[in-house]
């Protein structure tokens, strides 16, 4: 193996390891539903870490476990498989956990007690890693074809490029781990591992550009709200990242059930008010906004409660107005009048209108199209 490429692959996995440990900071993550996706990226960190140490000598007398066999590389698919479970379902059975490990296990059992040759384990691996390859295209396409509700549709929307980018990983690491099962038929161990943590390195590497570039996979929704609230001032800010308060007697059960989902209805509730501030045809209900997330109006109303700054009389009327800044921003001022952008933003009447702009942005309708324009004079005159 070229040295550059030992360096890079000790590099990449001191990345992915970073990555963990950033990852695992973070308080508000839903462990339970990204443990196979923070496993995966760990064993990809700690195997390149270890085989660059050992690729330097620094490491003395060490015997690399990951060069003593490639039976490990039988726990491997079972992780990734369960990583999209947990990604597109939100949710990973544990009753599957020991068939899928167990079925692992008793193949390196057999290939350890039988002392089967290193064919046999090729051609092994080769049939039991295929089978994976197909539940997962099969688990993917079921996923992205029979989704129905509307919080369902803007979650796979939202993970779709990375759903398909860990795809295409997965089947590329397949493809080069069956080649360096084949590959040590004839080399040894620390050869053939050199190759793959090389080959797979700039993979990673792409990975993990991909990750710094989209915290929210790292930190999760809640994360990301307060990225959207830091970049589009603009708007009004209208969920908290973090709960407020304590949460009342009476709304324990309530809270224990949305938990595993908190980060995710608000992630949908922001997508859906992204699209209304471009337009809006009418203003929600609790039982509409029940219906499109696909779950009780106990929940929602959890969420108003305690990661909302309004209340929902106060939200709906915020999406009005955040409506409105989106035309005043587009020019609607400029061929129409102020009582005309109140009826288009759906208030009763235009001092309702001039009275919720000026609570929630602080200026009139007009004063902020008037300094929108200065703005833009001072933008073009620069």
């Amino acid at each position: 193996m070229w040295p550059a490429l030992s360096i890079l692959s000790f590099f990449v996995g001191g990345v992915l390891l970073l990555l963990v440990s950033v990852s695992l900071f973070d308080t508000k993550r839903d462990i339970k539903t990204s443990i196979f996706f923070l496993a995966i990226l760990s064993i990809s960190g700690v195997q390149r870490v270890i085989f660059g140490l050992s690729s330097f000598k620094i490491l003395g007398t060490f015997a690399n476990p990951f060069e003593q066999s490639l039976l490990f590389a039988f726990f491997i698919p079972p992780i990734y498989y369960l990583f999209f479970e947990g990604l597109l379902h939100q949710q990973i059975s544990r009753k599957n956990l020991p068939l899928h490990f167990g079925l692992s296990l008793l193949i390196v059992s057999l290939s350890v007690g039988l002392d089967w040759s290193k064919s046999i384990n090729q051609t092994v691996f080769l049939v039991y890693s295929t089978g994976y390859i197909g539940r997962l295209i099969y688990l993917v396409w079921t996923s992205f074809a029979k989704r129905k509700s509307q919080r369902e549709q803007l979650y796979y929307k939202s993970i779709r490029v990375w759903a398909y980018l860990m795809m295409v990983a997965f089947l590329l690491i397949y493809a080069f781990a069956n080649f360096i099962y084949g590959k040590a038929l004839e080399d040894t161990e620390e050869k053939v591992l050199g190759e793959f943590y090389g080959l797979t390195s700039f993979l990673w590497l792409f990975i993990c550009f991909y990750l710094l570039r989209n915290p929210r996979i790292l930190y999760g929704e809640l994360r990301l709200l307060e990225h959207i609230n830091e970049i589009v001032p603009e708007e009004i800010a209208i969920w908290r990242s973090k709960k407020r308060g304590q949460t009342s007697a009476q709304d324990l059960g309530v809270e224990k059930q949305i938990a595993p989902r908190v980060e995710s209805l608000l992630f949908a509730l922001k997508n859906m008010e992204q699209a209304w501030s471009e337009e809006l045809l009418e203003v929600p209900s609790l039982k509409s906004l029940s219906f499109q997330l696909d779950c009780p109006q106990s929940h929602v109303k959890y969420l108003f409660k305690y990661y909302g700054n309004f209340s929902f009389g106060e939200y709906v009327n915020v999406l009005r107005i955040n409506y409105s800044i989106t035309l005043i921003r587009k020019g609607y001022l400029l061929t129409h009048t102020i009582d005309s952008l109140s009826k288009k933003t759906l208030f009763v009447s235009g001092n309702t209108f001039y009275l919720n702009f000026k609570k929630l942005t602080g200026e009139s309708p007009s004063e902020y199209h008037a300094h929108l324009q200065l703005e833009k004079r001072s933008v073009g005159g620069d």
